[in-house]
């Protein structure tokens, strides 16, 4: 499964959360952006549970992290 995560980030933490990250293997891309959030990632899990993990043990517990919006993908062909 593929899903993008919008982001808020604390003031002055942006740069430090974008290098925990990348640091991280589901995460296939991720980006500072303007708007309302400031990090958008791109996250691919073998499936539910395992992207579960990713987001609630591994994103939003990192310092600096206000908020999260989850954009699953789905098929649409």
């Amino acid at each position: 499964m593929k899903a993008y995560v919008e982001m808020n980030i604390v003031p002055g933490r942006i740069k430090n959360i974008l290098r925990e990250l990348r640091r991280i293997s589901s995460i296939k891309e991720v980006s500072a952006v303007t708007g309302h959030c400031d990090i958008i990632a791109s996250v691919e899990a073998g499936n539910m549970e395992t992207f579960s993990k990713v987001l609630l043990e591994r994103l939003q517990s990192l310092e600096g992290v206000t908020r999260t919006e989850t954009l699953v993908c789905v098929p649409a062909e």
